[in-house]
């Protein structure tokens, strides 16, 4: 440890016994000086209520991992990470995915990160076609257009 961490060590072990310290017990004592528990809390609440709105899936994988170290009881058991990352997903990549009832959280994120693609594209190839389909409208004297097939009333 460097700085006001290695300062703050040393007054730890001065008070306690830390030989047989374990890791929990040392991540108790250590976000107890540098995280208060209104900071904690704030933060078990912003985990409570995340969406992810605009941001990609792996994003909003990132911001889920990183919040919910501070609301363990809520993803301590797989399947119910799995239901609170699914049900924060948009609405576009949810849709695809509840009926799967996916119980493995590295698996979940690879099925929405699939999802979420494969809308992207969708939405690309859909925007595409509408400038295609815009470009090619009435010619440019106003009138219709000629195909090379013949009128059915001609000839």
């Amino acid at each position: 440890m460097k700085g006001l961490a290695n300062t703050w060590w040393k007054q730890v072990k001065r008070r306690i016994d830390v030989t047989g310290l374990t890791w929990e017990q040392f991540e108790t004592l250590f976000n107890k000086q540098y995280f208060p528990q209104s900071y904690r809390d704030e933060k078990a609440l912003e985990f409570m209520s995340l969406l992810q709105g605009d941001m990609s899936v792996r994003e909003y994988e990132a911001k889920f991992n990183d919040l919910s170290r501070f609301a363990p009881s809520l993803v301590e058991f797989e399947h119910l990470r799995c239901l609170k990352f699914e049900k924060g997903l948009k609405n576009s990549v949810r849709r695809s995915l509840v009926a799967l009832r996916i119980q493995n959280f590295r698996d979940l994120v690879s099925a929405a990160t699939r999802v979420e693609q494969d809308n992207m594209a969708y939405h690309q190839s859909k925007e595409l076609v509408g400038r295609v389909s815009a470009s090619s409208g009435p010619s440019a004297s106003g009138g219709p257009q000629r195909s090379g097939r013949r009128n059915r009333n001609q000839g």
